[in-house]
């Protein structure tokens, strides 16, 4: 397992980080093994939200039968769209849902808090006066946001610059080798991937953002179920929203040569496409799911694939020969 740091955080983060938005967590149901066989794995983050139904509830049922949270570094994430899409960021509902995420996953602080969404409406240091007093009061150790442009955390940071506040040091946007070309999930989702985005990659770069990428695998379209081309196939797996954002042209091609590619180094396509996002000029940390520890072993396994450069290039489209 690789490791990282964020500042203000006394303990390592696995590169790999245990997203807790799978079917058996979301139910609330018993994860325990899957949660034991990501630590003996090496991955010691675990990623969560208000927003997943019941998987926070699950989550913290296993902390408390484990016993311990040494060396665990546990995320959560609040102020998610509502069900018929509104916007909930605002004071009351941060507050109330911090309470709520403690009380669920049975502990008294996380140690990473990412507010799911952004609101345009409110002053970006108005919002960051709020996630300070959760930070004073010891309910979280780190700030981080999700779905925020760089301008947006820009202006936070500068605001907690100018008036001796802890500023945001994590940020979790879609990042993957899927272009995400519309947003699948309603409510201000934000990406870092695709060509239009080299602003921000490089704006990340300067500041040394550390990026905890979600959908890496694109909702599913590299979990190696359908294969390039198979347009029905890809219907089966991706639903709703992801069919929209995921499935074109240009993806596709990109699933075909992750295929090419994993033929070539004896690895899964999922495999090679999280190899791509780690080995990206960027601080990044990568969240995904897991249903068995056979998966578990396949997310870590990414790792250990050197990609060079040209790979990498010739898998986003970039060039023509890897």
């Amino acid at each position: 397992m690789e490791y990282g740091t964020i500042p203000g955080l006394d303990k390592p983060i696995s590169r790999i980080v245990f997203g807790t938005a799978i079917r058996t967590m979301m139910a609330g149901e018993s994860a325990d093994e899957l949660l034991d066989a990501a630590v003996e794995a090496g991955i010691n983050a675990f990623d969560t939200a208000r927003g997943y139904a019941l998987a926070e509830r699950s989550l913290g049922h296993w902390l408390t039968r484990r016993g311990k949270r040494d060396g665990l570094v546990l995320i959560t994430k609040g102020c998610n769209v509502g069900p018929l899409g509104g916007n909930r960021v605002n004071r009351k509902t941060i507050l109330s849902e911090m309470d709520r995420s403690l009380e669920t996953l049975q502990t008294d602080h996380v140690d990473l808090y990412l507010l799911h969404r952004d609101n345009p409406d409110m002053e970006a240091g108005e919002i960051l006066e709020i996630l300070n007093e959760l930070k004073e009061a010891g309910k979280i150790t780190c700030i981080g946001v999700s779905n925020w442009t760089h301008q947006r955390i820009q202006a936070a940071n500068e605001y907690a610059a100018a008036h001796g506040l802890s500023p945001i040091v994590a940020s979790s946007p879609h990042y993957g080798l899927p272009d995400q070309l519309e947003d699948p999930w309603g409510g201000g989702c934000i990406s870092l991937s695709g060509p239009d985005q080299g602003p921000a990659r490089r704006w990340y770069r300067e500041h040394a953002m550390p990026v905890f990428a979600y959908a890496s695998l694109g909702g599913g379209f590299f979990s190696g179920k359908f294969k390039a081309g198979d347009e029905a196939g890809a219907k089966k797996i991706l639903t709703g929203g992801l069919r929209k954002s995921y499935l074109r042209p240009e993806n596709m091609e990109r699933l075909r040569r992750a295929e090419i590619l994993g033929e070539q180094l004896g690895a899964s396509v999922s495999e090679i496409a999280l190899a791509w996002v780690l080995r990206q000029n960027l601080d990044v940390y990568a969240l995904v799911g897991a249903s068995s520890p056979a998966r578990i072993q396949s997310n870590c396994r990414a790792l250990e694939i050197p990609l060079s450069e040209a790979q990498c290039q010739w898998l986003d489209l970039e060039r023509d020969e890897p």
